[in-house]
């Protein structure tokens, strides 16, 4: 009668189960991969600072916000099945933000320098960042079910300064 090794037995085990895709992705397993950064289009809207009752300058930083939401935006290739609630918490995961966490504010900070006596306008525009990337369900290749577009917030910048 022949002996069985505990270990080739164990050895055996494994090699079934790597080649069987035990310990390999989920065929259910979804995967989001970043590839670029976008921006949207600008708006720009004015910021009024009234130093009409001062005697000095007015120089310091103020802040304007803006709140947002963040999207998600799937595109599935044809004939792909996509679970839409599974690829935004991998997004969102991806990208450090809270599942609960869909909306925010975003802070611009306006260095203005108004002479006494005078309102300025600072022109700010709001840009929408938005992160594209791949969606991959099961072992990742190179065929992704789909296309994501994540809004992941705004940019501002002082575009303009002018006397009312």
């Amino acid at each position: 009668m022949k002996q069985i090794h505990f270990r080739g037995v164990v050895a055996l085990l494994a090699v079934l189960a790597l080649l069987s895709g035990c310990g390999g992705a989920r065929d259910d397993q979804v995967t989001v991969a970043d590839k670029k950064e976008v921006q949207g289009e600008g708006t720009t809207e004015a910021f009024r600072v009234d130093n009409k009752d001062g005697t000095e300058a007015l120089v310091q930083e103020l802040q304007a916000q803006r709140q947002y939401t963040h999207e998600v935006i799937i595109t599935p290739k044809p004939g792909a099945r996509l679970n839409n609630e599974q690829v935004r918490q991998e997004v969102f995961k991806l990208y450090n933000i809270p599942a609960d966490k869909v909306t925010d504010n975003q802070v611009c900070l306006i260095p203005v320098d108004v002479p006494p006596g005078q309102v300025y306008l600072y022109d700010i525009e709001w840009r929408d960042v938005w992160r594209e990337g791949v969606i991959e369900v099961g072992e990742p290749n190179d065929e992704p079910e789909g296309d994501y577009r994540f809004k992941q917030g705004p940019l501002c910048q002082v575009v303009g300064v002018r006397p009312e």
